[in-house]
Parts: C-alpha cells; structure tokens; sequence
C-alpha cells in the first residue's frame, strides 16, 4: 500500500504546479487585459489555457496507467468530505433561487429556468445525504447525485446559450469546461454509490475537474473581490465553482488515501485456515447441534428405503388376494 501511494505523490506535485501556474497567469490576465465582452488582449491567457489543456491531458492519463490497481474501500465519511460540502449545498440552494427569480424573453425559456433551479436544490441535498448515508452503498445518495450531475451538465448549457455574453467568450468558455468535467465527476462518484465504481477513471476526474474549477473560479472572484466586476454569469456561480473545487479536490486527495479491499497476506492465510478447518469438520459428518440432514427424494422414478418397502408389502397383498378367494370357493363346495 505504502509503494501505491508513493506511485501516487507524483501526481499530486504535478497538479499543484499545474494549478498554482495556471491559475496566476489567467489571474494576471483578468487584471490587466480582460475587456468587457468577455475577451482577453494578453498573450497571458493563451499561455494558461495552454498549460491548463495539457495538465488535463497528463492527469487524464492516471486512469490508464492506474487501471489494474486493486480495488479501494470507499466511504462518504470524515471531514474533508464534510467540510467542502456544506458550503457547496448553500450555494446551489442560493444559485437556484436566483435562477427561480430570473426573466427570460420567452415562456419556455422561464419554465427552462424554473427546471434548473428545482434540479439545483435537488442536488444540494446529495450532500446532505453524504452525512446521512456514510457507507459506500446508497440507491438514495445516487439518485440524488444524479440530479446533481445533471444540473451542472445542463448549466453548462445554459452558459452556452446566455445572451449577456458573446456565444465565444473567452470566460464564458471556461466556465463551461469547468462545469461538464464537474459533471463527468460526479457521475463517477454517483457510480460508487452504486457499486459500479472505477477508482482509477474517478481519481484522474477528480484532477481534471478540479483544476478547471479552480481555473474559472478563482480568478473570477479575486477580480469581484478586488474591483467589484463580474466576469462570469453571476457571483453566485462563481462561488459554486470555488466549492466544487474544494469538494471535488478534497475527495480526489481521499481516493488516493483509500485503503484496499482486498486482504492482506496475512489475513489470506488466515482464510485459508478458516476454510480448510471447515472443511474438514464438515467431512466428519455433522455436529451434535447441528440439524440432521433428511433425505431428499429420489427423482426420476427413484424411491427411498421406506417407499420401497411400502411398494412391496403392497404387492404381496394383491398376490395373497386371489389365493384367499380361491380357499373361500373350496370351503363353499366342500359344505355344500
């Protein structure tokens, strides 16, 4: 275990250097040559996005480099998980609310925001349900991480079709990217929920999505912070960025941490002794307080001992049958 996670650390300094990085230049960008439709003038922020693509596709890669490791232990337990997802389910419930309230120029587009928001709210108490429900099995969790999954991956659509932005803002594109990897993350969580989880593609999820989240959201806040401009769809969303950054990286740190189910050299041989005691205590019939076996029936025309002996005394009555009638006939000739 100990050799696995030392494997491991690497990744770790590679998405720490990657982040701080990217971060610092789209931070800088955002400060000095960020225009008011969305856009950046400075070649800082070809530089970031540059690195930030390149530190996906080398995290990416955790998954087929990992892919025979032994499966992991996972719970929903502990602070790390705690800690992150309470301020997160406070902001989807504010980033709803705000969705609810929001106009749009067309009915469907307004009934399209009511959706959106109801789907937010239900995805803030998939963390609820992490608190309640710590063991690793939970068909209630995972519905409700659905719900999550889809909210993020239809705000993303959403970002796509707002008109306060240009169709191919710079920002907005970040934004967008942070939110699907968000998504794909949380439906690999959602899997483990119900036992059809694959930790290495959920760890390299977890790098990735972190890293955009951390990208979009917070140089969008250090500017609101700083200057009070907003330079994505709302303050609001920024903020649920910031914490699913937060949730999504802490988890990540705890996959890495997870222990391995399968048993140790140790506890194997003491299986192995287990068994073969049982099996040899089992071959020497069953214990005094042990229910005895009954015998099954015989199938295919086959008959216990005491069907058997039924059939036969059965039989040597109707042989003795005609006898006696033949004995009654001559008493009744002879008298006469």
């Amino acid at each position: 275990m100990e050799h696995s996670r030392r494997k491991q650390t690497p990744y770790l300094y590679l998405y720490a250097l990657i982040t701080v990085a990217a971060v610092t230049l789209r931070t800088v960008a955002s400060f000095t040559s960020l225009n008011e439709y969305g856009y950046y003038s400075s070649v800082l922020f070809p530089i970031s996005g540059y690195l930030t693509l390149g530190g996906v596709l080398l995290l990416l890669c955790y998954a087929l480099l990992h892919r025979r490791d032994e499966k992991k232990r996972a719970d929903f337990s502990g602070p790390l998980t705690y800690i992150p997802g309470a301020p997160l389910a406070l902001c989807l419930v504010l980033l709803g609310a705000s969705l609810f309230v929001r106009k749009a120029a067309a009915p469907l587009g307004s009934l399209a925001l009511k959706a959106l928001a109801l789907l937010a709210v239900f995805g803030a108490f998939y963390f609820l349900f992490t608190v309640l429900h710590e063991t690793k099995l939970s068909d209630l969790r995972a519905a409700f991480g659905m719900a999550l999954t889809l909210f993020l991956i239809l705000y993303a659509g959403y970002l796509y079709f707002d008109k306060s932005l240009p169709i191919n803002a710079q920002t907005k594109i970040c934004d967008q990217v942070a939110y699907v990897f968000a998504s794909l993350f949380f439906l690999a969580e959602t899997r483990i929920s119900l036992g059809r989880e694959s930790f290495p593609l959920y760890t390299a999820l977890g790098f990735s999505a972190s890293l955009l989240c951390s990208y979009s959201a917070i140089p969008s806040l250090l500017v609101y912070a700083a200057e009070g401009r907003v330079i994505s769809n709302s303050a609001n969303e920024s903020f649920v960025t910031l914490f699913l950054f937060a949730y999504i990286l802490c988890r990540t740190v705890l996959s890495l941490l997870w222990q391995s189910e399968s048993a140790t050299p140790l506890m194997q041989a003491l299986f192995e002794d287990a068994r073969a005691l049982r099996e040899q205590v089992a071959s020497h019939g069953p214990l005094p307080f042990e229910p005895q076996p009954t015998p099954a029936a015989e199938e295919d025309g086959d008959m216990t001992e005491k069907d058997e002996e039924t059939v036969a005394e059965t039989e040597s009555t109707s042989e003795d049958e005609p006898s006696r009638a033949q004995e009654d006939n001559n008493e009744e000739n002879s008298g006469n």
